[in-house]
């Protein structure tokens, strides 16, 4: 969702004695409780196993690494083996292993500032949003209306999604 250093410049002071920062988190926290609740709901996900629901999760990343995780409740009973895609291994997976295995990989790659990072880990996850994505398409909308409002309730704050 953002970088802290970006909104910091811009983000107001609504009460003496509470940093910035705890601002930007408390709104990033409120963003990735909104998403992670919908996840968990009876949202009806395209695909024939929940593999890839267990797979789709959210992490807040901080310069000491992870900060916290938003990992769905395991729903899969046996784990999806993927045909058909180049480059990919055809060995079956379990989403939420995935799902655990690339948060862990983003500690690298957000390790600069705080972020809010949504991830679908199965190796299909953009196939089936490609073909049919009711399921994706309502993460990204409810994203963008909780961080519409977030704006909407601290006026300074901005977002810059990547």
């Amino acid at each position: 969702m953002n970088n802290l250093r970006k909104i910091q410049k811009r983000f107001s002071r609504l009460t003496s004695g509470v940093s910035d920062e705890r601002y930007a988190l408390i709104a990033m926290q409120k963003v990735a409780n909104a998403l992670s609740s919908y996840m968990e709901s009876g949202a009806a996900i395209p695909v024939d196993t929940h593999n890839l629901k267990d797979s789709t999760g959210i992490a807040l990343y901080s310069p000491g690494g992870v900060l916290r995780t938003y990992i769905p409740t395991k729903k899969a009973s046996t784990p999806k083996r993927t045909t058909g895609l180049r480059g990919v291994s055809r060995e079956p997976k379990w989403g939420i292993v995935e799902l655990v295995r690339v948060i862990e990989q983003g500690t690298t790659r957000y390790k600069n500032g705080y972020h809010l990072v949504i991830f679908s880990a199965m190796p299909y996850a953009g196939i089936v949003n490609n073909i049919t994505s009711p399921y994706f398409g309502r993460i990204k909308t409810l994203a963008a209306m909780e961080i519409k409002e977030i704006m909407r309730i601290y006026k300074n704050i901005t977002a810059n999604p990547v």
